[in-house]
C-alpha cells in the first residue's frame, strides 16, 4: 500500500497525474512558517519587498517542523528589489522539488512571501 498525500495523490504517481494537480498558495507570509507538515512538491515562491533596505532572505527547508537541524536546504532566495514596485518570482521546473518530509520557510527582512506547493 502506498502512502497518500493530503490531496490523495501518491508521490509515486505518474508525472501526468502530478502535473494535473493544482498548485496551492500558502497565502501571504511575513514571518517564518511551516507550509506543509508532510510530503509535498515545492513549485514556486513569490517575494514582494515592503521596505527600501533590500535585505530580505527567504530559506526553504525539507522539514515538517521549525527545527531544521540536519534538514536539507531546498533554496535560499534573496530579492534585490525596489520597495512596493517590484516582485520576484522563483519557479522550479515541473513537477517541482520533492519535499520528502515537509516544507518549512524562514523569512527575514520586510517582505511578503507566497509559496506555491502541491
Amino acid at each position: 500500500m502506498t502512502r497518500l498525500s493530503e490531496n490523495r495523490v501518491s508521490l509515486a504517481a505518474p508525472s501526468t497525474v502530478l502535473a494535473a494537480t493544482p498548485w496551492i498558495c500558502s497565502g501571504q507570509l511575513t514571518a517564518s512558517a511551516v507550509i506543509s507538515d508532510g510530503p509535498c512538491r515545492f513549485g514556486a515562491i513569490l517575494v514582494e519587498i515592503d521596505d527600501t533596505g533590500q535585505d530580505s532572505v527567504i530559506t526553504a527547508y525539507d522539514s515538517p517542523t521549525t527545527d531544521t537541524t540536519g534538514d536539507e536546504v531546498l533554496g535560499i532566495f534573496t530579492a534585490n528589489l525596489v520597495a512596493k514596485q517590484d516582485s520576484k518570482l522563483y519557479v522550479f521546473p515541473l513537477p517541482g522539488v520533492e519535499c520528502a518530509l515537509g516544507l518549512y520557510v524562514t523569512v527575514s527582512g520586510d517582505c511578503k512571501v507566497y509559496v506555491y506547493y502541491k
